[in-house]
């Protein structure tokens, strides 16, 4: 057995401190940083959303310079509210479709001549529109989020997906559905928890957000 000098002791010291510290980096990279916006977002935004409470007016509140727009969208006549938000210096493109019925939507279609262009309509409809509730939230961040950060706010997903150029994960607790794309968030979609009902994974949503023009280009 070589014998060991105090030179060696310290250096296999230092050597194992530098270890252990370099451990203690990986392990906090890889466990990411919860997404502030995401954290500033859940009470106004988020929960009602999932519990089918959030009206045109709640949305509203969190992007009050958009727009409300119709369109044709697969055979069937689509109203959406469009605009901006800023969350926690953060920069999100907001979609959100509101609930019609069948009649409702053929009485849009007839009075706007809906067709795949999206037309804005006036800020008195708008009003009048207030307390209707939403369909669905589309959130489209400005800047990269990495999923590293989205496991660190909302934990890993219940079911991973292919899903167009990249990966669908599914919080169906949450009511979310997230497109994933070369390691960060593409947009996140937020449906009432009971209009989903028990998915499976060959039934996990999948339709991509509809794209509105800027409502500030339109005014």
């Amino acid at each position: 057995m070589l014998p060991f000098c105090p030179a060696h002791l310290l250096f296999f010291a230092i050597l194992g401190v530098c270890c252990f510290a370099l451990g203690l980096w990986l392990a906090f990279f890889r466990q990411g940083t919860p997404v502030a916006w995401l954290t500033e977002l859940q009470g106004p935004l988020f929960e009602p959303m999932a519990a089918g409470q959030l009206t045109l007016q709640g949305l509203r509140e969190q992007a009050p310079e958009g727009a409300l727009w119709v369109r044709r969208e697969e055979g069937r006549v689509v109203l959406s509210y469009g605009g901006r938000l800023a969350a926690a210096e953060a920069s999100l493109d907001l979609l959100g479709e509101l609930q019609l019925e069948d009649h409702e939507r053929a009485s849009l279609a007839q009075a706007s001549g809906a067709d795949a262009s999206p037309q804005r309509l006036a800020g008195t409809v708008v009003q009048a529109m207030s307390a209707r509730r939403l369909a669905d939230v589309v959130l489209t961040p400005a800047e990269p989020v990495p999923i590293r950060d989205l496991v660190a706010s909302l934990g890993e997903p219940r079911m991973r997906y292919a899903l167009g150029q990249g990966e669908g994960w599914f919080y169906p607790q949450r009511g979310m559905t997230l497109m994933v794309r070369d390691g960060t968030l593409d947009w996140l979609r937020v449906t009432p928890r009971a209009a989903l009902g028990e998915v499976r994974e060959g039934e996990a949503p999948t339709a991509a957000p509809a794209r509105l023009p800027p409502a500030t280009e339109h005014r």
